[in-house]
C-alpha cells in the first residue's frame, strides 16, 4: 500500500503541463479548475477540478497572494463599511475574489495559456504543493482530524473522486 504523499502525489501528477485555469467557491469551499476551458450544454468545463476546503495559500516566492483566510474580509473595505450587514456567505466580493481575479488576469500568469504546473509534491499529512511557472504555487495543508480537506476530480465523467480526509487518503469514491 503507497503511503499517503505517494497517493497523492500520484493522483496529481496528471495536473503537470496543465493551466490553473480558473477559480470560484461555492461558500467556503476553493474551486481550482485546471485544463482547457470548455463549454458543454451552457456549462463550463475543466479537465480537473481541485476542491478545497482545508488551508490553502496561493504564493509567489516574496508573498502571499491569497489564501483561505482572504475569504472573510470584503474586497474593498471603505471608512463607512457597514460590517454588521456584510455576509461573506453571500458576497462575491471578498478580498480572495479579488486576488485571485486579479492573479488570473496578471500578463505573466495569462502567458502560456495560464500558470501552468510544473511540478507536485506531497506529505505525509495529505498536505501538497502545486509548482506552478513564475515561481508561484498552490499549497494545501490539511489542519484537522476530521473533515473532508480536498478533492480531485474529472468532472462530467464517471472516474472515482480522490478525496483527503482528516489527513487521510479516501479512495474509490464515485464522482
Amino acid at each position: 500500500m503507497p503511503s499517503i504523499a505517494d497517493a497523492v502525489e500520484q493522483h496529481l501528477r496528471p495536473l503537470i503541463g496543465l493551466p490553473l485555469s480558473d477559480f470560484g467557491r461555492a461558500c467556503d469551499m476553493a474551486m481550482f479548475s485546471f485544463g482547457e476551458i470548455d463549454v458543454v450544454d451552457g456549462t463550463r468545463g475543466y479537465d480537473y477540478a481541485l476542491h478545497v476546503q482545508c488551508a490553502w495559500r496561493l504564493q509567489s516566492k516574496e508573498r502571499i497572494i491569497a489564501g483561505r483566510h482572504d475569504l472573510f474580509d470584503p474586497s474593498e473595505e471603505t471608512e463607512d463599511f457597514d460590517w454588521e450587514s456584510w455576509d461573506w456567505t453571500e458576497s462575491s466580493e471578498t478580498r480572495l475574489d479579488r486576488c485571485m481575479q486579479e492573479f488570473l488576469l496578471l500578463d505573466e500568469v495569462k502567458a502560456n495559456g495560464g500558470p501552468v504546473v510544473e511540478d507536485v509534491r506531497a506529505d505525509a499529512h495529505g498536505g501538497a504543493t502545486l509548482s506552478l511557472l513564475h515561481g508561484y504555487a498552490l499549497v494545501l495543508f490539511p489542519a484537522g482530524s476530521e473533515g473532508e480537506d480536498w478533492c480531485l476530480f474529472r468532472p462530467r465523467t464517471s472516474d472515482p473522486l480522490f478525496v483527503v480526509n482528516g489527513g487521510r487518503v479516501e479512495e474509490n469514491e464515485t464522482g
